[in-house]
């Protein structure tokens, strides 16, 4: 849905509304003069600039990325609104991690569009998940490890740079999405068993996320 382009993540979208019902549902989520509400991210924003019926910016209240900007901007179409959501000013070490941000960014966008369209706060993207100690670069066989983090689960479990990863909890694991959908139905503290393939030889072990 949506991309990085340098420090930001961009998203447009068009919802079959008129600019003003857009807006107006934009405008239910203002808190006061200088904070608005922010379906999908499950916080609020310290205004930086309001134009009705054009664009919201705002700065982001609470971490993760505490303080990038988000600006939503509406814009009247032939089938309805235009919308275009930019988030800037993410920390430099996000680049190393541009798949599961980006998954992220399209998770919160569907939960603004849940709103925009259907009336319904709420942020599945902020529903916790369990950490699982690593990072991955998508391969065609699936995910193949790229570090473990000391002291993690990754860690505990013998998982190295250049595994591939098959299961973990008894799921298969092929993408960065696949592998978040697992991370939220697992527990923190749970015993889990992951497989690997460390050069041409299959793993396995359990480890406490």
């Amino acid at each position: 849905m949506g991309r990085f382009i340098d420090d930001r993540y961009e998203a447009e979208f068009v919802l079959e509304q008129p600019v003003e019902q857009v807006w107006g549902s934009l405008a239910k989520q203002k808190k006061s003069d200088a904070s608005w509400g922010l379906p999908g991210w499950g916080t609020t924003g310290s205004v930086i600039e309001v134009e009705a019926g054009v664009r919201l910016r705002v700065t982001k209240d609470t971490e993760p990325c505490k303080d990038t900007e988000i600006a939503v901007s509406l814009e009247s179409v032939a089938n309805g609104t235009k919308v275009l959501v930019v988030q800037s000013g993410f920390p430099v070490w996000v680049k190393s991690s541009l798949e599961s941000f980006t998954i992220g960014g399209d998770q919160i966008i569907a939960d603004l569009l849940l709103y925009l369209d259907r009336g319904v706060v709420l942020s599945r993207h902020s529903m916790p998940w369990a950490f699982a100690g690593f990072s991955a670069r998508e391969v065609g066989a699936g995910l193949e490890i790229t570090a473990a983090f000391p002291g993690s689960y990754a860690e505990n479990v013998g998982l190295a740079p250049g595994d591939l990863l098959l299961t973990l909890g008894g799921a298969p694991v092929f993408t960065h999405l696949g592998l978040q959908a697992v991370l939220r139905v697992l527990q923190q503290g749970q015993e889990t068993e992951a497989t690997w393939v460390r050069g041409r030889e299959m793993q396995r072990a359990t480890a406490s996320l």
